[in-house]
């Protein structure tokens, strides 16, 4: 790899990775700053606009950690890098990210002198914005995608709240913070998707027309008042089954019976026993003139759980021809549901199962090729005989046709499921990239044991983990909340090739990716080809969630004497990016250098009109 710089963003973060065409001797690590583009002098190598925020110190330093420290203080002994608090700077804007190698010396208990490494070249990346949309030139927003902060394991939240007895984060105070809409935290970890998840009920509003829904869990006030009373909106609301209490309805009833008391258009379809599940999470805009036009889907439950502690996403497709396919069953919901009259168990019928068992092709502007699985689509009888259901074998087999990398994020994809078929990837592609993170510990192990009884030996081996917060404190590092809830990451989605311009593969819905699901869930799941903008989004999303956590799992398995020494100081750190010979060797560097060189070629720089017009 030669000396490039690249940034690469969605809606939420900013990832820079960089490297050089050697190792550099005696380099302690890199100072990353972010400039306003328009300010940006890329033809200096003094240092411009802001320095990022670090926490890592060096073990010398009497200040390492301090409240405040920067990348210029603690500087990044990584290649890559995310800006979490680009969002924070400013809202809307393009930027420009310096990389500048730093050389230090270093005496005990005295700060450490550092400055620019001589003769190193001080590199600038592309210039890059938070963005959302990522259709074409002439319709920026016929797609538009969102990602949640919705990751509690971090040292900022743990400072946020009080200590429970066990000096974890108390999760009861999250609880109730997180379903207070005014409260910042909740408007922090929530982000964008607050505000995104009614837009198309406050677009039939401002516009006319009508939405049509179909959701799982809905429990958050915020979210509820944009339901309640509104009677351009028509709604298949399903139940979730509680095992403590054998409740069929418990978390829903409050909002269910606010609606039917104003008059909403509910159609109540109440699962049994909670094995299987309408698990939907969609919303269908149909315009005045009564055509469908826009269709809201992905991964997140109107919960304040869902919004604010599970990672989480929402996608937003402007196109007709697949509104139609989500109105045709939307309509079949609704006819499996009265059809069923008062038996439950008459739900989730032969004929709709078999409606389902065909995949949609849809025109989506903006992408190559866009198909869509419904469910359930699979006859009872099948699941029993281990069957594959169609819509998991047109994914594995998507899977396992990858040419360069695999990543993912899951909640708790059951067996057989992605993770599967992502093992197979691996042992038939030994150079195959492939990261992924999961909320269910026994899924990622199963993947590690996957690939030692295929005898697989991968050049990268595949790093499957699941997510955890730091258990003990140490240093100037807090106990985390894991969770508050039975998921931590609730995404669903499979990213595959997301440089390659005709391999590009993005998978996304309410879907857990798995067989079990497509047996027994309504469920949706979209799979767009082609796209380079937006599958970079989603790779951008699942590597910041996989990077978050790999760390933490490391910190349990092996412990803070391993996991955590704090800064190197000398250039030893460079020892995983180098080969021998000095030459770059790094994968997960080599992925994100693969990028398109002019970042994710986005076409809109600023917030989707719709979404912005609604934050006033």
């Amino acid at each position: 790899m030669s000396t490039k710089c690249i940034a690469l963003s969605n809606n939420d973060v900013i990832l820079v990775a960089w490297t050089f065409d050697h190792k550099l001797s005696g380099c302690v690590g890199f100072d990353v700053r972010r400039i306003n583009a328009s300010d940006a002098k890329l033809d200096i190598s003094t240092p411009q606009g802001v320095s990022l925020p670090a926490m890592a110190g060096f073990p010398s330093d009497p200040n390492s950690g301090h409240t405040g420290q920067t990348t210029a203080q603690g500087p990044i002994q990584k290649f890559f890098w995310k800006d979490l608090f680009v969002k924070d700077a400013h809202k809307q804007g393009t930027y420009v990210y310096q990389i500048i190698p730093l050389q230090g010396a270093f005496s005990k208990d005295a700060p450490p002198k550092l400055a620019a490494l001589a003769g190193a070249p001080v590199l600038y990346s592309n210039p890059v914005s938070l963005a959302a949309e990522h259709g074409p030139k002439d319709d920026p927003e016929a797609i538009t995608c969102y990602f949640n902060r919705g990751i509690l394991a971090t040292q900022a939240v743990a400072r946020q709240l009080p200590k429970s007895k066990s000096d974890l984060p108390d999760s009861g105070a999250l609880l109730k913070r997180i379903a207070d809409a005014s409260d910042p935290l909740r408007k922090s970890l929530a982000g964008d998707l607050v505000t995104v998840l009614p837009s198309l009920l406050a677009e039939a509003k401002a516009q006319g027309g009508s939405c049509y829904g179909a959701l799982y869990e809905l429990a958050d006030k915020q979210l509820e008042a944009s339901l309640v009373g509104n009677k351009q909106l028509h709604l298949i609301l399903s139940n979730t089954y509680d095992s403590t209490s054998h409740d069929d309805d418990k978390e829903n009833a409050p909002a269910r019976e606010a609606l039917h008391h104003s008059g909403v258009d509910v159609t109540d379809r109440m699962l049994p026993d909670g094995s299987h599940i309408g698990h939907n999470k969609f919303m269908l805009y149909v315009d005045a003139k009564s055509t469908p036009a826009s269709v809201l889907t992905g991964s997140t439950n109107w919960t304040p759980t869902g919004l604010c502690a599970q990672t989480n996403n929402s996608i937003v497709f402007r196109s007709p021809s697949l509104a139609s396919a989500y109105s045709t069953y939307w309509d079949a919901l609704k006819k499996d549901t009265l059809d069923a009259g008062t038996d439950p168990h008459a739900l989730q019928s032969k004929a709709f199962r078999t409606a389902n068992a065909s995949p949609v092709t849809v025109q989506v502007p903006g992408a190559r090729k866009t198909t869509l699985w419904f469910s359930p689509n699979t006859l009872q009888k099948n699941k029993a005989k281990g069957v594959t259901p169609p819509d998991m074998a047109d994914v594995y087999a998507r899977i396992e046709a990858a040419k360069s990398a695999v990543l993912f994020l899951a909640f708790d994809p059951g067996q057989p499921s992605i993770i599967d078929a992502a093992a197979s990837a691996q042992e038939k592609n030994q150079k195959l990239f492939i990261r992924g993170a999961l909320t269910n510990a026994d899924r990622a192990g199963n993947f590690v044991i996957d690939l030692h009884n295929n005898n697989s030996k991968p050049t990268d081996p595949a790093q499957v983990i699941p997510a955890q917060g730091v258990n003990d404190a140490f240093g100037v590092w807090e106990k985390e909340l894991a969770r508050a809830g039975h998921a931590v990451i609730h995404d669903k989605i499979v990213v595959i090739d997301p440089f390659d311009p005709e391999r590009c593969t993005v998978v996304v819905g309410s879907h857990n990716l798995g067989n079990k699901a497509s047996s027994t869930n309504d469920e949706n799941l979209v799979i767009i080809e082609g796209n380079v903008s937006l599958a970079c989004a989603y790779a951008v999303h699942v590597l910041d969630v996989y990077d978050h956590y790999r760390w933490r799992y490391l910190l349990a398995q092996h412990g803070t004497k391993d996991s955590w020494q704090g800064l190197h100081e000398d250039d030893s750190w460079q020892a995983s990016y180098f080969s021998s010979t000095g030459h770059a060797s790094n994968a997960e560097l080599a992925f994100w250098l693969g990028a398109p060189a002019g970042g994710t070629g986005q076409q809109s720089k600023a917030a989707p009109a719709r979404v912005h017009a609604l934050e006033h």
